[in-house]
């Protein structure tokens, strides 16, 4: 009697979990998806599904991003997003953010796939990702004290630092006043110089990038993005790999897929931190990559093949 009513209660605090109890639960409690966000912290926090599926009358796109020490290409991210798809329907959208970091790794590293840093980190330990309640995630991958699921939701009324909304969007609240924002700017960018010292491009992160466009084309239209950056957190990514453009245009040629780098418009954004887009710049983006994607529904046919380039 004693272990079910322990069970129960915490099956009950478990069924408790939403968006204000960590930054990636709800994603691996929601049902399979027929359209897909991919990438690092750049489009979970800067890519919202909202606002696209808003232009996109028929569009209901999910926010399937995580972080660039879990997600980057590879083996974990391609079987996760498998499990994730919903590959008994077609006709959907994929929207895959690429960045430097995405597709590179530690230079011990550079020659195998074991090892790497996402197999430990939730993606790798997570094998079901469309449980709800996810009792194997939240027993495994959650670092919070149990405490703070119930915690957090009587604090629902407070400005949060997160909150993972139902579509995948991770929402971020952080002072955008100019001090705030260069002390954090600085901070990532001496994080990521830094990276320079032990990171460099990865042949087999790229090919798992090449599978990942493969596999998503059989289900519908794929797009690759490429988000703005702080023009400092873009030239030392130019040190990472200087021909990056170049290896995704390439990519999108012989895949038949769309790629855009947003850097162009660099200037027209803001970010935190010089590494992840403002909520307002999220915003903007987002209406811009909807309008995209409208703008070329009738360019591609049913199996997200392209008529016209």
């Amino acid at each position: 009697m004693f272990l079910l009513l322990v069970a129960g209660s915490v099956f009950f605090l478990f069924s408790q979990a939403d968006g204000y109890s960590d930054p990636y639960y709800l994603k691996f409690t929601s049902p399979k998806q027929r359209s897909l966000i991919l990438g690092s912290s750049r489009a979970a926090q800067g890519i919202r599904p909202e606002i696209i599926n808003n232009i996109v009358k028929d569009l209901s796109l999910y926010n399937y991003s995580f972080t660039i020490l879990s997600s980057p290409f590879g083996k974990v991210y391609y079987e996760s997003i498998l499990k994730k798809l919903d590959t008994l329907r077609n006709g959907g959208v994929f929207v895959i953010e690429v960045n430097p970091w995405s597709i590179s790794s530690h230079v011990q590293h550079l020659d195998t796939m074991h090892g790497v840093r996402e197999e430990s980190l939730h993606l790798g330990t997570t094998q079901y990702v469309n449980d709800c309640p996810n009792v194997l995630y939240l027993l495994k991958s959650y670092k919070s004290r149990y405490v703070n699921i119930i915690q957090n939701k009587f604090r629902k009324g407070e400005v949060m630092d997160m909150f993972l909304h139902d579509d995948g969007w991770l929402e971020v609240d952080i002072a955008m006043d100019s001090v705030s924002v260069n002390r954090r700017t600085l901070s990532k960018l001496d994080i990521y110089r830094g990276y320079l010292q032990d990171y460099r491009f990865s042949d087999w992160r790229y090919i798992w990038l090449q599978s990942t466009v493969s596999l998503l084309k059989k289900y519908g239209t794929v797009y690759l993005i490429r988000l703005p950056v702080h023009e400092e957190m873009l030239r030392t990514e130019a040190q990472l790999i200087p021909d990056f453009n170049s290896k995704m245009e390439s990519l999108s040629l012989a895949a038949g897929v769309y790629y855009v780098d947003y850097n162009d418009l660099q200037e027209s954004f803001s970010f935190t931190d010089g590494n992840h887009l403002s909520k307002t710049s999220a915003s903007n983006l987002s209406k811009m990559i909807g309008e995209l994607i409208l703008s070329n529904r009738n360019i591609y046919n049913a199996n997200g093949e392209i008529r016209i380039r």
